[in-house]
């Protein structure tokens, strides 16, 4: 089965965005809770260099190759972090040179198709922004559609089986129609969420960002309530709307004034690429000396559906 064929039939159908008020316990769960088991259970790839091409290529190859994850024929959506409109040196957004590499192996692959696709922040001017990014440059060298979604139009309206949250979405509509999503943000600090990563960077699949940031028992953006619901609807966005393949940018990392920089920058050099989400973000937080994981509600609220593992000792990290 075509991967649209099976999200077309877990979606009850075409829904009406509203809102729903957060079931969620106001205590995240100890990780401890989450992963007991000391036996590995994910897998991720670490690329380490100054090459972000061939990094991104050797990483993806560690695990298999992107025949793996693709088949000819497959329409292929690769979901970049092209948030904000904002210099690429001040590293807002995932390097285009990741995203390039990632297409180049696609194309190798025979699919069918492959776009690149994001939704850049409310108020950002989303064709600034993918000029900005190098995004343009990356279509335009490869032959292959690169564009911003800008209009409602090109969102759609889904349900969420079994969300304690996040009821409904509005969602792009090239990610329900694809066989293939790849899922490439880039590793940084948030000013709300603490961290930006593969779980986070899905925030930008969805036309109103709104709803994941309200809190329906206060008005204060330190409450507990507050936190768990946007962890919630960013873990349960995932459930529906899973990517095949997620590789983190943790090249040069954002420490300080994320989302959108400028900030304390890092050259880590490393490109991350695996299929559990939770343990992707989970290893890039340990890169940062300035974000405490258990300050990610999102990670174990992740872990807490079963998502994946939080868990690094559960985890065999291969070096590519």
């Amino acid at each position: 089965m075509k991967r649209r064929e099976f999200l077309k039939q877990v979606s009850a159908g075409i829904a009406v965005v509203g809102c729903a008020p957060s079931s969620f316990a106001d205590n995240v769960a100890p990780l401890s809770s989450v992963t007991a088991s000391m036996t590995p259970q994910s897998s991720l790839a670490r690329a380490r260099g100054a090459d972000p091409e061939a990094m991104t290529h050797a990483a993806v190859e560690r695990l298999g190759g992107m025949r793996t994850f693709v088949h000819r024929g497959d329409k292929v959506v690769i979901k970049p972090n092209v948030g904000w409109d904002r210099p690429f040196a001040i590293r807002a957004n995932t390097h285009p040179d990741v995203v390039k590499a990632l297409a180049r192996m696609v194309i190798e692959a025979e699919a069918a198709e492959v776009r690149i696709v994001d939704f850049p922040v409310m108020g950002q001017n989303p064709r600034n922004a993918f000029e900005a990014s190098g995004m343009n440059a990356v279509g335009a060298e490869l032959g292959i559609p690169v564009y911003p979604v800008c209009e409602a139009s090109g969102f759609v309206d889904i349900t969420l089986p079994g969300a304690e949250v996040l009821k409904t979405a509005r969602v792009i509509r090239e990610l329900l129609e694809a066989d293939v999503i790849l899922n490439v943000p880039v590793a940084k600090s948030h000013g709300c969420t603490k961290f930006t990563g593969a779980l986070k960077n899905w925030m930008g699949i969805v036309w109103s960002r709104a709803y994941f940031h309200q809190n329906f028992t206060t008005d204060s953006r330190s409450s507990p309530a507050h936190w768990n619901h946007i962890a919630s609807c960013i873990a349960e966005i995932q459930q529906r709307i899973p990517p095949t393949l997620a590789v983190i940018d943790a090249l040069a990392i954002m420490k300080t004034g994320g989302p959108q920089g400028p900030g304390e920058l890092e050259n880590v050099g490393e490109i991350l690429a695996g299929t559990d989400q939770v343990a992707l973000d989970t290893y890039a937080v340990s890169l940062f000396d300035t974000i405490e994981l258990g300050d990610v509600i999102s990670i174990h609220r992740a872990a807490q559906l079963g998502l994946g593992t939080s868990d690094l000792s559960r985890v065999a990290i291969w070096d590519a």
